[in-house]
């Protein structure tokens, strides 16, 4: 038995058609969370986790025709279906602290 949500648990067969929709649900759940009194930080690290995780899924499909789909899929995603009006300022001062002290730059 697979764990919840792991990659074997579940294959994504029409590229064009999920993988923009999974990335905005998931990137705009993100955004509201951080909205929330206090889960800024919380909401910085999930964004920053779930932006690794992305990058990792398209940098380790071999196909190069699933990977141009999957890249695509990303993009129209981010772009045409998230919704960057639930993002507040605090939240984004918060993802790039996050992306700086995973960098190594604020040691």
């Amino acid at each position: 038995m697979t764990p919840f949500l792991s990659p074997q648990s579940f294959q994504i067969t029409l590229t064009s058609d999920e993988v923009p929709v999974i990335t905005a649900l998931l990137t705009n759940i993100i955004f509201l969370y951080s909205s929330l009194d206090g889960q800024a930080m919380p909401g910085a690290m999930a964004l920053t986790s779930w932006t690794d995780k992305l990058v990792d899924a398209h940098r380790r499909t071999a196909d190069l025709n699933r990977r141009q789909e999957l890249g695509d899929g990303i993009v129209k995603g981010l772009t045409e279906r998230t919704e960057p009006g639930l993002a507040t300022r605090e939240f984004t001062a918060k993802v790039q602290i996050v992306g700086a002290l995973r960098n190594g730059e604020c040691v």
